[in-house]
C-alpha cells in the first residue's frame, strides 16, 4: 500500500485544496482590498475632518483575511502525519519523517512537481579595489537546485579589512544582507519579498595552507628540485613537463608552470592525508574552487582539466550524475594576463575510496606555450540562508579594502505561478521545507499539476 497522491483523496489534491484557500486569500489581500478601501476612500477626501478618523482600513484587512491561514497550516500538517501514518506507521512520528517519506514514494513512482526555475548574477561595485572573486551557486550539495530560494538582491560588502580593519590581508571580512523579510509568510507579497539574510564571510587566501582554504601548498610557493610539496606528479616529466616558475607569478614568488613540450601532464593532491591535505571531504557538501591562469604566449591548442577522482583515478559524479570535472581551452586566455578561473565540485552521498583533486592536460599545450597556475584554493559553500544559494569568496593579488563587494541578483520564477501557488513553494509556506533542508522532485513537466491549487 502507498500513499495517494492525487484523485479523490490524495494528498496533493487536499494539499491542494487548502493551497487553494490561501490563493484567494492573497488574491483578495492584493487586489480586492485595495479596490474597497479606495471605495471607500473616495467619499471621505473631500472632507478632512471625516478623513482623519478613518482606520488604516487596507492593513486591517489584509490582517484579518489571514487569521485562518495557522489553521489551514495546522490541516495541513495533520494531514500529512495522518496519511503517511496509515500507510507506514513507524515513518510518522514527526512532520519531517513524514514528508521524508513522501519524498521518497514520490521518487519511487517518479511523482514530480513544477520546477522552479532559479538563477543567480553577481555584479561587482563598480569602485572595487580589491581584485578578488565571488564564487556562486543555486545548487544543494545534492546537485538539486534550491528551488525555494527568495528572489532579490543580496548584498555582499567588505567590512573589515587589513588597512583599518585590522584584518589579515587576504583574509578580509564580508557582510552579506538579504532583502527585508515579510513579518508573515500568510502576506499576499510573500514569497516575493526577502530572505532577511545576515551572514558574515571570510574571503579565502589561497596562498595559505590553512583554515579556510583545503588544499596545502596551493599556492605553489614550495618546491623540491621542481617537485611541488604535497602534490603528486602522476604524469609528464619534474622540471621538463611540469616546474616552477618564479618569473611568472600571481603573487608571492612562483607558480606551477605546464611546459608546451607535447606532454599529457598531470598534478594530483589527494585528500585526508598526511603527504597530500589534511582535509577530509563531507558527502552531499559543494565545494568552491578558484586559481589564477596565465600564458605566455596563446597556445594554438592546450586543454586543462580540473576534477575529483577516486584514488584509482576514476571519475566522481554528484549524486545527480554529473560530473566533477571543468575544462579550459587554454586558446581562450590572453597572453600574459593573470585571470581567475572557479567552478564548483559536489560530493556524492556514497564516497569512494579516497578522493583526489587532479589538474592535467587533456590536449597538449603547443610548443612554445606555457601555462602558469598560482593561487589555487578550494573551500566549502556557505548558504546565504537554509535553502539559498551557496557563497564562497577568494581574494586575489590586489586586497580587498572596506566598502568593496557585490551585488547578487536571484530570481526566482515559482513554477510560473504567484501568489505561491505551485507546491513547491506551498510545501514550504505550510511546512518550512528549506529549514528541514528537504525539497520535493520537481521537473519542468510536471506529473503533478499545480491547477490543483488554482482551480
Amino acid at each position: 500500500m502507498s500513499i495517494p497522491f492525487v484523485g479523490t483523496g490524495g494528498l496533493f489534491t487536499r494539499i491542494g485544496q487548502i493551497g487553494n484557500s490561501l490563493y484567494n486569500i492573497n488574491q483578495f489581500q492584493d487586489g480586492t482590498v485595495s479596490g474597497f478601501v479606495n471605495g471607500i476612500l473616495a467619499q471621505y477626501n473631500s472632507n478632512p475632518s471625516l478623513s482623519s478618523v478613518l482606520p488604516n482600513l487596507q492593513t486591517q484587512l489584509q490582517n484579518n483575511m489571514i487569521t485562518i491561514a495557522p489553521s489551514l497550516q495546522a490541516l495541513a500538517q495533520q494531514t500529512t502525519i495522518n496519511m503517511v501514518q496509515q500507510v507506514i506507521p513507524a515513518q510518522a512520528g514527526t512532520l519531517s519523517a513524514a514528508l521524508n517519506e513522501i519524498i521518497q514514494e514520490m521518487n519511487s513512482a517518479s511523482q514530480t512537481v513544477k520546477s522552479c526555475n532559479i538563477s543567480i548574477t553577481a555584479n561587482p561595485i563598480s569602485s572595487n579595489t580589491g581584485n578578488g572573486v565571488i564564487v556562486s551557486s543555486t545548487k544543494r550539495g545534492d546537485g538539486r537546485v534550491n528551488e525555494n530560494a527568495f528572489p532579490e538582491t543580496l548584498r555582499v560588502t567588505c567590512s573589515l579589512d587589513a588597512q583599518t580593519g585590522g584584518q589579515s590581508a587576504g583574509s578580509e571580512s564580508f557582510t552579506l544582507l538579504g532583502g527585508l523579510a515579510e513579518s508573515s509568510p500568510w502576506m499576499f507579497d510573500w514569497p516575493n519579498s526577502g530572505s532577511g539574510a545576515n551572514l558574515n564571510l571570510t574571503a579565502v587566501n589561497g596562498n595559505l595552507s590553512a583554515g579556510s582554504n583545503y588544499l596545502t601548498n596551493s599556492g605553489f610557493e614550495n618546491f623540491i628540485n621542481n617537485q611541488p610539496s604535497n602534490w603528486v606528479i602522476e604524469t609528464g616529466t619534474t622540471g621538463t613537463d611540469i616546474l616552477a616558475s618564479t618569473r611568472h607569478y600571481d603573487s608571492g614568488t612562483s607558480s606551477l608552470q605546464f611546459a608546451g613540450t607535447g606532454a599529457l601532464s598531470a598534478i594530483s593532491q589527494t585528500f585526508n592525508s598526511s603527504s597530500g591535505t589534511p582535509i577530509n571531504l563531507a558527502p552531499q557538501r559543494s565545494y568552491a574552487l578558484n586559481f589564477w591562469t596565465e600564458v605566455d604566449v596563446v597556445p594554438a591548442s592546450g586543454v586543462l582539466v580540473v576534477e575529483l577522482v577516486s584514488s584509482a583515478n576514476q571519475p566522481i559524479n554528484d549524486d545527480q550524475g554529473i560530473l566533477n570535472q571543468w575544462t579550459l581551452n587554454l586558446n581562450s586566455l590572453s597572453a600574459n594576463s593573470w585571470t581567475a578561473q572557479n567552478m564548483v565540485f559536489r560530493v556524492p552521498h556514497v564516497l569512494p575510496a579516497g578522493i583526489k583533486l587532479r589538474l592535467r592536460l587533456s590536449s597538449a599545450i603547443s610548443s612554445g606555450s606555457n601555462l602558469f597556475i598560482d593561487r589555487l584554493a578550494m573551500t566549502p559553500l556557505t548558504s546565504a540562508y537554509p535553502g539559498g544559494p551557496g557563497l564562497a569568496i577568494f581574494s586575489g593579488s590586489i586586497n580587498f579594502v572596506q566598502n568593496d563587494g557585490w551585488n547578487l541578483v536571484v530570481s526566482n520564477d515559482r513554477g510560473g505561478q504567484t501568489y505561491g501557488a505551485t507546491f513547491q513553494t506551498l510545501f514550504d509556506r505550510l511546512f518550512n521545507m528549506r529549514s528541514l533542508n528537504l525539497l520535493l522532485p520537481s521537473a519542468a513537466t510536471p506529473t503533478i499539476a499545480d491547477t490543483l491549487i488554482t482551480v
